[in-house]
């Protein structure tokens, strides 16, 4: 990020290469005299120039803005002069120049003025005129950290486009292209602030109005929602901060002013980080509940029933619990589709999950376990606790109608798989899961919609 220290405007630049008043006063006084140096000093630099790299004609007018030498002997350190040399620096970037070449080209300047004025009396004129090429060089190292930053916020930008993109492609979760485009918006607004500061023509054109930009058409679709509501304030505030600052940079542009956009480089990128800070998390959020909750249901999954599992194994163990699971398989769910449709199956599969949901005590999860599928973990003082929650699942289940079908009142009933124990640690899960399997499959041959229950005691 550009830095308030790193800005550099007439006041700190002044500082930076002392000019004083005073100085400026023996300049005037001289200022008829100095302006008769200025044929030579052109004269000096081309000659210095010509045993390096950098040929110019002599008398080459695109080499220097008009007013060059004017600039470097004014008797006034203000705005106007910061201008001048600003734009000369930006001017020979634009001609192709390197840093180094027009380090390079300053102090042949340098070389000019020492030539041109070590007869001129009193000496101090030389000096001062030289704090004025410190200037130039000041501008020069300064106009090219900003290409640098530039550069890096560039390289930074298609780096985290890429990052989120293999991210989602690890998991095969769809690209959120549109949630893209609006960051990418906002992290062109910052490139193009710098741009623009750096004298840069750009061909982007991006909405002014936090209305009409991608942003705001998103936001108004439903976008709000999807931003954590504790940021919602700060991030409005900072889309709208872009906007304005973008105004402000495109004005001092058509002005041809790039040095006053300087000046707000640091509030642009600030608001614009905001911004798209936002965002990125927005996207990183969607991508882990994709990883670990049920995009039909939005029940967590089996990928996340680990974490869940090591945590609640835990706490049972401080506080001597029973550990529960239950696992719950719909009946005849096959028919279901094929008689019905697999929108139909889905529905059913939506609203039994938010019956499974309403079941559970706040210490107890649900999991999407997969198919017609779902998997309980409870934790609670007594054994049959977990029977009591599975039969209670079961019986909820088995009085609900879920939906009307065209032979009348779709029901369901589901089956039911329930083993708890205190010694959870002892077993592997395969070896658990696999008795809780045989418990499912006891129940389904008995008749379905009832719970085969099991405490399992280590040896």
């Amino acid at each position: 990020m550009v830095q308030e220290d790193d800005v550099i405007k007439i006041d700190n630049l002044n500082e930076m290469i002392g000019i004083s008043q005073d100085h400026l006063d023996l300049l005037g006084q001289h200022q008829a005299r100095l302006l008769n140096c200025e044929p030579l000093f052109y004269e000096k630099v081309f000659a210095g120039l010509a045993n390096t790299g950098l040929q110019y004609e002599q008398g080459s007018t695109t080499l220097f803005l008009p007013n060059f030498f004017t600039t470097l002997v004014s008797t006034k350190f203000d705005q106007s002069l910061y201008h001048e040399l600003y734009m000369q620096v930006l001017h020979w970037k634009q001609l192709g120049l390197r840093q180094n070449h027009i380090t390079l080209l300053i102090n042949q300047c340098r070389h000019a003025v020492y030539s041109c004025l070590d007869e001129v009396q009193p000496h101090q004129l030389l000096y001062i005129v030289g704090l004025m090429v410190d200037a130039l060089s000041l501008l020069n190292n300064h106009v090219f950290h900003l290409v640098e930053m530039k550069s890096r916020i560039t390289q930074k930008f298609a780096m985290d486009v890429n990052h989120v993109k293999r991210s989602y492609e690890l998991v095969s979760a769809a690209f959120p292209a549109e949630l893209m485009q609006v960051y990418e918006d906002h992290v062109k607004w910052k490139i193009l602030a710098f741009s623009m500061a750096l004298g840069e023509m750009s061909e982007e054109k991006l909405p002014l109005s936090t209305q009409e930009c991608r942003l705001g058409k998103w936001l108004q679709a439903g976008g709000w929602q999807r931003i954590p509501q504790t940021a919602q304030q700060s991030f409005d505030q900072a889309h709208h901060e872009v906007h304005e600052l973008a105004v402000q940079a495109i004005e001092c542009n058509r002005n041809s002013q790039p040095d006053q956009i300087v000046k707000i480089l640091n509030s642009m990128e600030e608001a614009s980080d905001r911004v798209t800070e936002v965002l990125m998390q927005v996207m990183e959020t969607e991508l882990i509940r994709f990883c670990t909750l049920d995009s039909l249901t939005g029940l967590p999954n089996r990928k996340l029933f680990d974490d869940i599992l090591e945590k609640q194994l835990a706490f049972a163990k401080r506080r001597n619990l029973f550990v529960g699971l239950v696992l719950i398989d719909i009946d005849y769910f096959k028919p279901v589709n094929d008689n019905y449709g697999h929108l139909v199956g889905d529905q059913v599969l939506e609203q039994l999950a938010d019956i499974l949901r309403e079941c559970m005590r706040e210490e107890e999860s649900v999991f999407r376990w997969g198919g017609e599928e779902f998997l309980a973990l409870t934790l609670s003082e007594r054994a049959d606790d977990c029977y009591v929650l599975a039969e209670r699942m079961r019986d909820t289940i088995a009085k609900t109608r879920f939906g009307v079908v065209k032979d009348g009142e779709l029901k369901i009933t589901v089956s039911c798989g329930a083993i708890s124990t205190m010694s959870f640690a002892m077993f592997q899960f395969e070896e658990v899961f696999g008795q809780l399997d045989d418990l499912l499959y006891k129940a389904k041959k008995s008749g379905r919609n009832r719970t085969f229950h099991k405490v399992l005691e280590a040896e």
